[in-house]
């Protein structure tokens, strides 16, 4: 999954960042912003479309042809306002991996319903920039409501991280459960270009009409 370059920036980084790194730790840099462009009521569910903005930049396309394999993770929780005290009623994440098919020489997003692949790198931003129609919760006339949605780009997958982990530490494939990113990998990933980029929005509140139509609460 990761070619051989990879590995040896990795390895350059770890000569020159030493044992004082592991003291650091590494906040995700923020980027872009999440724009909701519907959330309604359907069949009686609350769905909700949103995309993100400014988020993905040449890079990303760069770090697929040459190898690399990424994840795009949007995580949507539905909470319920009761008092002072919120609960989550609904808690989803999509998940997409993006990498490149040398065999087709095609871009290829994949997700738990489906694989796609295309030619067009802004095809690909696209379909991952966002979710479309994404069904939450059935709706209810009562309750005081409002969603959190964060999405988090991760230029190196977990599968990935884990190879590159264990090939830095000397481990063996089956030496273990994969490797978790603690603070010393994820502040090289950082030094490299290959930390987390992370995204947070959250609405306003939020209630339902009697007619089951959606009303923001001033």
């Amino acid at each position: 999954m990761t070619d051989q370059s990879i590995r040896h920036r990795f390895t350059a980084a770890l000569v020159k960042t030493g044992c004082l790194l592991l003291a650091l730790q590494s906040p995700a840099p923020a980027k872009g912003r999440i724009i909701v462009d519907s959330l309604s009521v359907q069949d009686y569910h609350l769905c909700l479309s949103f995309h993100l903005q400014d988020f993905f930049d040449e890079k990303v396309i760069q770090d697929l042809e040459r190898g690399l394999v990424s994840e795009v993770r949007h995580h949507v929780q539905l909470w319920q306002r009761r008092g002072l005290i919120s609960s989550i009623e609904k808690d989803t994440s999509v998940v997409l991996r993006l990498y490149y098919d040398n065999w087709t020489k095609k871009f290829a997003l994949a997700s738990r319903t489906e694989n796609r692949l295309t030619s067009r790198p802004e095809a690909l931003i696209e379909k991952s920039s966002g979710i479309t129609d994404l069904k939450l919760a059935h709706v209810t006339v009562s309750g005081k409501y409002y969603l959190t949605i964060q999405s988090t780009f991760q230029p190196i997958s977990d599968d990935t991280y884990a190879e590159l982990h264990d090939w830095v530490s000397g481990q063996e494939d089956d030496a273990g459960p994969p490797a978790r990113r603690g603070r010393f990998f994820a502040f090289l990933a950082d030094v490299l270009g290959f930390g987390d980029r992370q995204c947070d929005f959250k609405t306003r509140e939020f209630n339902f009409t009697p007619q089951l139509e959606l009303r923001y609460i001033k």
